[in-house]
């Protein structure tokens, strides 16, 4: 198959990083100012989303604006519940487990654009998104784990190796899942993005796919560790 090594394929990569830089930039203020702070911005992105997704449903079937809610909502609930559960003082060092799940998505996201758009290969799910690739999938899964083994000492305990590689794989391919769910219905609705807030990217719900499943499926193992951060 060939690969998508033209000048086309790589014409939004300016923006999506500029885009990028400047969104990472921002969540990490809101992160380092504390949990108020991040409680307002998570909202103010709550919002946004639920519009984009009210625009995206109302494409499909009305009654799908419903299922926003909890799609969207839990997730943010759930970073800032990561935010604030486990370090209730509101230190700089309470940041690390939502900076963690945050930045292995984005590692993920990022490894699967650069892997599908500069290898190619068989599409992983043509019908539900015809540019996501196998190669793709295993870049971002790749990604994922470096970006976990880089942050995992400073929401664990200090050499858990295997742990930081299995916790990698799990939130790299939960996320990439969020992003198929997505893709599959903005194919349904017959568009390309959520929105045009985001240059590169379209609306933020194209930004955060991958986080809409894996925040909350972070949250919930850890809660269930009794608190512990994994």
């Amino acid at each position: 198959m060939e690969k998508p090594t033209n000048r086309k394929a790589w014409k939004d990569l300016r923006p999506r990083i500029l885009t990028g830089v400047a969104l990472s930039v921002v969540t990490f203020i809101a992160l380092w100012q504390g949990d108020m702070v991040f409680t307002f911005f998570i909202a103010f992105c709550a919002v946004a989303m639920l519009h984009e997704w009210r625009s995206i449903s109302a494409k499909i079937h009305p009654l799908l604006g419903l299922l926003g809610i909890p799609y969207i909502l839990v997730p943010c609930l759930s970073l800032i519940g990561l935010r604030m559960l486990y370090f209730p003082d509101s230190s700089p060092v309470s940041m690390w487990p939502t900076l963690y799940v945050i930045t292995v998505v984005a590692a993920t996201d990022t490894g699967a654009f650069i892997a599908g758009r500069s290898i190619g290969g068989p599409k992983l799910l043509p019908s539900v998104s015809p540019a996501k690739t196998w190669v793709g999938l295993l870049g971002g899964m790749a990604c994922g784990v470096l970006m976990s083994l880089a942050l995992y000492d400073r929401v664990s305990v200090p050499g858990s190796f295997s742990y930081a590689i299995s916790m990698g794989m799990v939130l790299s391919v939960i996320s990439q899942c969020g992003d198929l769910f997505e893709s599959w219905i903005k194919r349904l609705a017959g568009i390309k993005d959520s929105g045009i807030l985001l240059p590169g990217h379209g609306g933020i719900l194209d930004r955060v796919d991958g986080l809409m499943f894996a925040a909350p499926v972070y949250f919930t193992m850890n809660l269930l560790a009794g608190g512990r951060i994994l």
